[in-house]
């Protein structure tokens, strides 16, 4: 292995511990960082002569933006992995490796406003319906997609869950983004499919349930990737021909409490957004349908 090779991975080794020690990232943050840095190095070495990370300078960043554009990467990726090598300079800056970070003030590809979609209530309250329970993992699939719906959290801290998570009170204990805890309430009705889960679980699996919350058929921690594919076969068994995602019931809770009166700021306190503006995407949705029925129903229209 030449120099340069050794002095990247060296200072990307250092930059991954100190995200797992000082940041408390979660593994998946980590993975996301380290190969949005890996593929910045790689193309240093082929592109750029092979540069040492201290000798990088604003004119790499701009020439590896425009490689990312002829490879059609979508804007949002492009300012994810530009943010990633900013958080990874920003590192070395701080531990006096560099004088600047080469990443400030590169101009980053506008992201178009996307409005997020959502699955109606009538359409949701049918597909949970439909899930019906004769197994205990047709048990753990209805709490999973009941509390899903019930709280809005992410796939990534609902996979997360511990037994220990649930409180008997009505409320569950979630660690989000960067590790952060957070008590959310849930309903009465998801408590209840948990408690089903967990005792028919206990009876068919032989022992008390203990660690992980959410088993998959090989008693293990199951994945976000599972539970994707669990929805698209409970979707089209439901006979609801659409695309759908676990994020898309996150969006549909927040919608639906949104057409219901819950306040934004409450919303954005369930959904652990940091900033309003991430959530008042959801107030677009709600006025493009108020104008919609506006447009349908007044004589004048």
């Amino acid at each position: 292995m030449n120099m340069e090779n050794q002095t990247w991975e060296k200072d990307i080794l250092n930059f991954v511990s100190f995200l797992a020690a000082e940041k408390n990232a979660s593994e998946h943050t980590i993975t996301g960082y380290t190969k949005d840095i890996e593929d910045f190095c790689l193309f240093i070495r082929k592109n750029e002569g092979g540069l040492l990370p201290e000798d990088v300078k604003k004119e790499q960043i701009r020439n590896y933006l425009y490689f990312l554009h002829s490879k059609k990467y979508k804007p949002s990726s492009i300012r994810r992995k530009i943010a990633s090598i900013a958080s990874f300079y920003n590192h070395l800056l701080k531990t006096d490796k560099i004088k600047k970070n080469p990443c400030t003030g590169v101009s980053l590809p506008k992201l178009s406003k996307t409005i997020p979609s959502f699955i109606g209530i009538d359409d949701m309250f049918h597909f949970l319906d439909s899930i019906s329970v004769k197994t205990w993992l047709d048990a753990r699939n209805r709490a999973v997609f009941e509390l899903m719906y019930s709280t809005g959290i992410r796939v990534s801290e609902l996979v997360g869950l511990n037994v220990d998570d649930v409180f008997d009170s009505g409320f569950i204990k979630v660690f989000g983004k960067g590790r952060k805890e957070r008590i959310v309430p849930c309903s009465s009705k998801s408590l209840k499919y948990l408690r089903d889960y967990i005792e028919l679980a206990e009876m068919e699996i032989h022992r008390k349930l203990e660690g992980a919350l959410f088993l998959n058929r090989f008693k293990t921690r199951i994945s976000a990737r599972s539970i994707a594919r669990i929805l698209d076969g409970l979707i089209l068994k439901a006979g609801l021909h659409f695309k759908t995602s676990p994020h898309k019931i996150r969006h549909s809770f927040a919608t639906h409490m949104l057409d219901n009166g819950a306040d934004l700021r409450f919303i954005q306190e369930f959904l652990n957004h940091k900033s309003l503006s991430t959530t008042q995407k959801y107030t677009h949705v709600t006025m493009d349908r108020l104008m919609e029925v506006y447009d349908k129903s007044h004589p004048r229209n």
